[in-house]
């Protein structure tokens, strides 16, 4: 008997926070849709908040939860489980490792606007460069080179407004946001289903799983 109650309370709990949940996405809902401006990832919030069934592990994953802190902390680690794949020397090419090939069949997030704004149009021989945003590979490793990891250097070549993108990274991924709203809304989505992680991005160091 004890048993069955503890489950009718658990089943209720259960409903009782999905409720809540709904009711949450219902009001932000609401509030976006009376003129307030929102960034695509907290419309994102609304519409999964306001599904029928909301299980605290997928709300974790809801890029509408996470600081720029934590956006910058995934892609740093998306491109550590790729690059941990290749030799010692790091000659074998990301597209050859078994997660950068998963990237690859992915579709793109969309950046070539960004891309070239964030790259000098030639190199240092004076050639044209060549930019690349086919697959999700691409998006990744423009994401950690151009602005998680050499930012500083990037923003002195950046052929936009500088004063549009800041000096902190937290500043330039708002930018970035601001420029293709659901970039972070498809990255978790394709990094989720494929289980890089053991835990969501909104953990104080993201655990890789190996």
């Amino acid at each position: 008997m004890m048993g069955v109650v503890t489950i009718r309370r658990g089943r209720q709990a259960n409903g009782l926070k999905a409720t809540h949940w709904n009711e949450i996405g219902g009001c932000l809902n609401s509030l976006f849709g009376h003129g307030n401006q929102a960034s695509m990832e907290l419309r994102e919030l609304a519409r999964f908040l306001m599904q029928g069934t909301v299980s605290y592990d997928d709300l974790l994953w809801q890029p509408g939860l996470w600081n720029a802190n934590t956006k910058i902390e995934f892609i740093r680690e998306i491109h550590f489980m790729v690059d941990m794949d290749r030799d010692a020397k790091n000659k074998l090419p990301y597209a050859q490792t078994e997660k950068g090939g998963q990237l690859m069949r992915e579709p793109s997030l969309g950046l070539i606007h960004l891309m070239r704004e964030f790259t000098k149009p030639k190199d240092e021989n004076n050639i044209e460069r060549e930019h690349k945003d086919n697959n999700l590979l691409h998006s990744v490793l423009f994401l950690r080179n151009k602005i998680v990891a050499h930012y500083d250097d990037e923003y002195k070549g950046f052929s936009g407004q500088k004063e549009k993108i800041g000096t902190t990274k937290a500043q330039i991924e708002r930018y970035v946001q601001h420029s293709k709203g659901d970039y972070m809304i498809l990255l978790a989505r394709a990094i989720k289903k494929f289980h890089f992680f053991d835990v969501s991005p909104t953990s104080i160091k993201v655990k890789p799983t190996i």
